[in-house]
């Protein structure tokens, strides 16, 4: 058997989660040439409701642990007390669901999501619209939540987790007769009580869950130009707030480590006796920190040394604000040709954290994201106008027309500019981007070193000018279709993929210690050399 195999018991999860919503809305005929859109959308978005009680409401960390006070009170190391800058808090109380709360977490009653347009005829050629709209993504569908629906939601105290046994001087105490000689570890379900998970992870969904909000603006122009196309300007805005995120309330406070400086940060890795080892019994202390003898000391450096991470999902408050000036032209089907062409040119900046000093702090602040700031995409299909019933050679005999007549073409091209190249935790000095870049020196590595051991990050997120490769394609198809008889037609086409032969380098390697820091190696994933294939297709 693997040495590192384990089992995972389960339980049938009986899950429910209610949403409904209502929408309203009318169109207002100010005169002739003004149209006014106003709607109003009303939702609930339920928690998650085990029909058996069994989720998990909360980690209650305001309340004390009686189990940790009096004669049981922990003794820190020595080595540990001269680094913490607070006392720890022996506060923790594990929090079910019950039948008066049922949900594992208390939903807002009434979520509005309010629209208005607005259509403008200016002349008969050109118009103005504008629109504004509020768009509340449902708890089922937010990041990190759809995917739990599936089976894995967390059933704390109800499912279990037995590991393997190690080898004893080389022999496998575990065969396929008897996989798990110890015994399997039974869930223990709501016995612990406030207890559960104490001296472990845990994780739980904020009980205080808001959704996040996007509002959305947009102020279009359109113009007729001639030759049948249509131009479209448009300036689009989305700010979004209460994106939810994972945060840790058992960090330790980094600046600890980083004060020491390389030569003494060490000092927080080090091993210490465990204050908690066999302090508590088993159904007070269920967590595997009660079984170890020695733990390092930054384990006993975060706010609740009897916890280890601490996550609370669904926490709300950072935001992201993108803008986007989108240019559009499209030709409508005539004389055989019809095309369009956009460009979209972006800017986004969303609220993270910097670095681990500003995760400790909780210290959101804006960072641009590694997406390419503008893209370019065309696409055309044009009937050559050659053969029967088009404007050359309609009336030539049907040997010429098979050979020369009813061809159609058509093509789909794509651009990106780079997206930007993110260095991580470094010393750089200066801007490392360089005017020229090739495959084989993209950016300046000179100015990039490793950054040493328990020194804080000062190199920015990214650069504005250092991005990866660009990105451009074409793709085009040369085809025919020939009737032969009444209902049989036979058509030939000929495609090429990356008709240009266009080479995208992979992204820069970015890992300090590699040979190949700062170069190109090999092509994008998903991209090849050109490509030409014929093909033929009966249809009848």
């Amino acid at each position: 058997m693997d040495s590192n195999s384990s089992t995972n018991s389960i339980p049938y999860q009986h899950l429910k989660s209610t949403f409904f919503g209502y929408y309203v809305q009318d169109d207002f005929k100010i005169n002739s040439r003004l149209t006014v859109n106003l709607g109003l959308r009303g939702e609930y978005s339920g928690p998650l409701v085990d029909i058996d009680n069994r989720l998990t409401r909360r980690l209650d960390l305001t309340t004390p642990i009686p189990a940790l006070s009096g004669a049981n009170t922990p003794v820190l190391p020595a080595a540990v007390t001269s680094l913490r800058t607070s006392s720890p808090i022996y506060n923790g109380a594990w929090i079910f669901t019950d039948s008066s709360h049922p949900g594992n977490w208390d939903p807002p009653k009434v979520l509005l999501e309010p629209r208005l347009g607005m259509a403008l005829k200016v002349n008969d050629k050109t118009a103005i619209r504008a629109g504004w709209a509020r768009f509340i993504t449902p708890a089922t569908l937010t990041s990190g939540f759809a995917s739990n629906l599936l089976g894995s939601v967390n059933y704390d105290g109800f499912s279990a987790v037995t590991t393997s046994v190690a080898a004893l001087q080389g022999v496998p105490q575990e065969v396929f007769s008897n996989p798990f000689p110890t015994g399997l570890v039974p869930p223990a379900g709501k016995s612990y009580g406030t207890y559960t998970n104490m001296g472990n992870t845990a994780n739980w969904y904020n009980p205080d869950f808001k959704p996040a909000a996007n509002d959305r603006l947009n102020i279009s122009v359109q113009r007729q130009l001639p030759s049948h196309m249509v131009l479209d300007v448009t300036y689009f805005m989305q700010f979004s707030r209460n994106i939810p995120y994972t945060l840790n309330l058992n960090l330790a406070d980094p600046n600890i480590a980083y004060k020491l400086g390389p030569s003494g940060g060490n000092a927080t890795t080090a091993k210490v006796t465990n204050p908690f080892y066999n302090l508590l019994p088993a159904n007070q202390m269920p967590g595997t920190l009660r079984t170890q003898a020695t733990v390092a000391v930054s384990a006993l450096l975060t706010p609740y040394p009897q916890y280890s991470t601490l996550n609370q999902w669904f926490t709300p408050g950072a935001g992201d604000h993108y803008r986007a000036l989108q240019i559009s032209a499209r030709r409508a089907y005539s004389n055989g040709l019809t095309l369009t062409f956009g460009v979209n040119i972006n800017h986004e900046v969303l609220q993270g954290y910097y670095d681990d000093i500003a995760t400790f702090a909780r210290n959101l602040t804006w960072i641009p994201t590694a997406t390419a700031k503008a893209r370019m995409t065309g696409a055309a299909i044009y009937e050559l106008p050659f053969g029967k019933g088009r404007h050359f050679m309609n009336h030539v005999n049907p040997f010429i027309d098979g050979v020369l007549g009813g061809w159609t073409t058509s093509a789909l091209f794509t651009y990106n500019t780079g997206t930007p190249i993110r260095l991580g935790s470094a010393l750089v000095t200066g801007d490392p981007a360089i005017g020229n870049p090739t495959s084989g020196r993209w950016f300046d590595t000179s100015k990039v070193s490793v950054l040493p051991s328990f020194t804080p990050r000062t190199n920015p997120v990214q650069y504005d000018d250092l991005v990866g490769p660009r990105y451009v394609n074409l793709d085009m198809v040369l085809g025919k279709q020939f009737r032969i008889g009444e209902r049989l037609r036979f058509e030939l086409r000929g495609e090429a993929y990356n008709a240009l032969n266009a080479f995208t380098p992979a992204a820069p390697t970015i890992s300090i210690a590699n040979a190949n820091f700062g170069k190109c190696i090999g092509a994008l994933a998903g991209t090849s050399g050109r490509q030409m294939q014929l093909n033929g297709r009966f249809t009848f």
